[in-house]
């Protein structure tokens, strides 16, 4: 028999799976009304175990702006909910999967234990194998009333989409403090974490910005935003100081940022994520790698660092967790760009490597310092947006994901490198030459 344990994510393989559930008062969420709603379900009580919560029960009022098939897409990912009561779940068959995410990238040390999807016809719970670990309870502390945390604060406003092209960074927070900025609103502060001030954004994150700027080299009307990788929950808005925030990136891919981004529209992290003594690239989390997908859908350019660093034992390989991931999600073309880099001299590897890296790029010119995978994918990202704005003065719709992938796997300066072998460091003259090949 196959435990679920607190914090566990599953991605369903269907949504009539998780109406299944919800029926069976077995999912639930903060609002169990609205979550029928989205599912278009009559409101069923949650039973008393019913510890299988949504993992986006906090951007409810977004994702219900959607249109239905998307809405089902944001559906279909669940957490067994952690409450310091150790409450498992036993699944009645051997055979079915699991998925451990913590809080969906919280940066912790061994976050990421393992990784399969539950497959739709092993979802019978039965109630009389639900346990409880009675050497773990502790104190559970009292749930905060909804008028507590601002709940009616919670009917936050979608922003309308430009007209012109988006460049969104998702980086970390610094500089300001939350509850003082929000005025200790819930509403107010997942607006500022959405729509970052540029004095709230962390230097890392000015810097990779900059970068990419630099990189874009364009006159033209190209705007550029931040939203945080760090948040809140609601549900714990009331006891911490400040709100409880950490890096969640399934709230950072579920911001009314991201979700407005379309056609032609270019986002990029470059942060990562420790997976036991390895910086690993973010689309390794469930979350991300499952929005991404939804993204490129829609024709939006994803991009991730490959992740890294100088210190401990340098940087190694993650091919073996890439492929176990691989198999898991049953990813047969792995959706995001995962760039990786390189010194100024092209001589050696400066990121942690693996064969989901779509390419390598060195730092830029004018930041020198702001180097590794951080500095390349923010090159890379500039580059993109040049990229989609060329094709555009061609009179040719944006490149779809699969062509900007192509063109920077292809359109560079071929190299070999150890313990990589053969990579590509693309260039704009290159990218330029094979957009207009693509061209009728």
């Amino acid at each position: 028999m196959t435990t679920i344990k607190q914090g566990n994510y599953v991605l369903f393989e269907d949504i009539e799976s998780v109406k299944e559930l919800y029926r069976a008062g077995e999912a639930s969420a903060y609002n169990k009304a609205q979550l029928g709603q989205l599912l278009g379900e009559e409101p069923v009580a949650a039973t008393s175990t019913a510890y299988m919560h949504w993992a986006f029960e906090d951007r409810a009022v977004e994702i219900e702006k959607l249109d239905q098939e998307d809405r089902y897409y944001f559906l279909r990912l669940f957490y067994l909910k952690e409450d310091k009561t150790a409450r498992i779940y036993q699944l009645v068959n051997e055979q079915s999967m699991r998925i451990r995410y913590g809080l969906s990238g919280n940066g912790r040390n061994g976050w990421m234990i393992r990784w399969e999807r539950l497959k739709p016809d092993l979802l019978q719970f039965r109630r009389e194998r639900f346990q409880i670990e009675r050497d773990q309870i502790s104190h559970v502390h009292p749930r905060p009333l909804l008028s507590q945390i601002h709940l009616q604060e919670m009917l936050r406003p979608i922003a309308i989409k430009p007209e012109v092209q988006q460049l969104v960074h998702l980086t970390s927070t610094s500089g300001f403090d939350l509850e003082d900025e929000s005025n200790q609103s819930a509403d107010a502060a997942f607006r500022l974490l959405d729509n970052l001030r540029e004095d709230h954004v962390s230097e890392h994150g000015r810097d990779a910005m900059q970068v990419a700027r630099w990189t874009m080299n364009l006159d033209s009307q190209v705007q550029c935003h931040f939203c945080s990788t760090q948040y809140p929950r609601y549900e714990e808005m009331v006891d911490r100081d400040p709100f409880g925030i950490k890096t969640r990136f399934n709230y950072a891919f579920s911001s009314q940022r991201v979700l407005n981004l379309t056609e032609g529209d270019v986002l990029f992290i470059t942060t990562s994520f420790k997976q036991g003594n390895t910086y690993c690239t973010a689309l390794f989390d469930l979350a991300v790698f499952h929005i991404t997908r939804w993204l490129e859908e829609k024709g939006v350019i994803v991009l991730f660092s490959a992740g890294g660093g100088r210190s401990g034992e340098g940087f190694v390989s993650y091919e073996e967790l890439f492929q176990e991931l691989t198999v898991a999600y049953n990813a047969t073309n792995w959706p995001g760009i995962v760039v990786g880099g390189i010194n100024p001299n092209a001589l050696c590897i400066e990121s942690n490597y693996a064969s989901i890296v779509t390419c390598y790029a060195p730092p830029h010119e004018k930041k020198p310092d702001f180097d590794e995978s951080s500095g390349a994918t923010s090159v890379i990202a500039g580059l993109v947006v040049r990229a989609q704005q060329y094709a555009q003065t061609t009179g040719r719709q944006y490149l779809k994901p699969a062509e900007i992938k192509n063109l920077l796997k292809t359109c560079g300066r071929r190299l070999t490198v150890q313990p990589v072998g053969d990579i590509c460091l693309p260039d704009w003259e290159s990218i330029k030459a094979g957009i207009a090949e693509l061209l009728p």
